[in-house]
């Protein structure tokens, strides 16, 4: 293994349930390692762009997003360090959907091809791969049922509790401060399914009974405790959202007839199953 791809599996060890390990690097990794850079702001993929790659972020944040007719867009997933992006490349050749950095980002290219050369070899990396795409789909559905059923109040809270969440897991979130959430007004607004004077009004009420302020352009979490009374997700749920696994038993454990026992992954997604089956009715 080379330098960079040490630096990065280093980083990617930090990152939130990264399903991509150090080790993993070796095959996926072209030598010398291309790492590519976007400002804020900037587009990462664009909507219908024909693509092969599947992006590996190794810090900062960003978000995927469908783009309406009329203009209007959709936001459908935040992206924290470790995630993987573009996994519907294994199945077609243009991107399903666009993809924006929220702050500066770094991050890698993988070439779909290598990694599904890996995956035909690592039955341990093809189950991670699985357990991160069951992982965006619970996300995913939690976030249409808030869009279709839920209010306002509900929406917003849940949004911003699950970030919270998620952002304990990536190193460099600052244990007994405030977490902070880098996330306009608009953009809020554009994941939750409400205008920017709702999410307004929601937020304006959320900062008068101290849970949340905004400093700069961060929304910053003051009252997680609070925002979780308010938001629907039961413990078993947040405790996921926190602690999501992607452990796998290696082959070197496997059991006779040399297969691989993966217990972890197993788990994970079983109980990726449950969390989503306790979310799915309304509360």
């Amino acid at each position: 293994m080379t330098g960079a791809q040490r630096a990065i599996g280093g980083a990617l060890s930090l990152g939130e349930c990264a399903p991509i390990e150090p080790d993993d690097l070796i095959g996926l990794l072209p030598v010398p390692v291309a790492i590519s850079h976007k400002k804020a702001g900037e587009q990462v993929l664009l909507p219908a762009e024909e693509s092969s790659t599947i992006i590996c972020i190794i810090s900062g944040w960003a978000f995927s997003y469908r783009l309406f007719d009329d203009g209007r867009r959709q936001i459908i997933n935040l992206h924290l360090p470790g995630n993987l992006i573009g996994l519907s490349t294994v199945t077609r050749d243009v991107s399903a959907w666009g993809c924006e950095a929220v702050t500066d980002l770094t991050y890698i290219s993988l070439c779909r091809d290598a990694v599904m050369a890996q995956v035909r070899l690592r039955p341990d990396l093809a189950l991670r791969i699985v357990a991160e795409a069951v992982r965006g789909e619970i996300l995913l559905r939690e976030r249409l049922a808030d869009v279709a059923r839920r209010s306002a109040r509900k929406r917003v809270a849940n949004f911003l509790f699950e970030l919270y969440c998620r952002s304990q897991s990536v190193a460099d979130f600052a244990g007994g401060q405030a977490a902070s959430i880098p996330l306009t007004q608009d953009k809020i607004a554009d994941a939750v399914g409400l205008t920017p004077i709702h999410v307004s009004r929601t937020l304006r009420e959320f900062k008068l009974a101290g849970i949340t302020r905004y400093l700069g352009h961060d929304l910053q979490i003051v009252d997680p405790e609070q925002l979780r009374r308010i938001s629907t997700f039961d413990d078993a749920y947040v405790q996921w959202l926190k602690q999501p696994s992607f452990s796998v038993r290696s082959a070197s454990k496997a059991g006779a007839g040399g297969q691989a026992a993966p217990a972890g992954v197993a788990a994970s997604v079983l109980s990726a199953q449950r969390f989503d089956a306790s979310q799915s009715g309304l509360r």
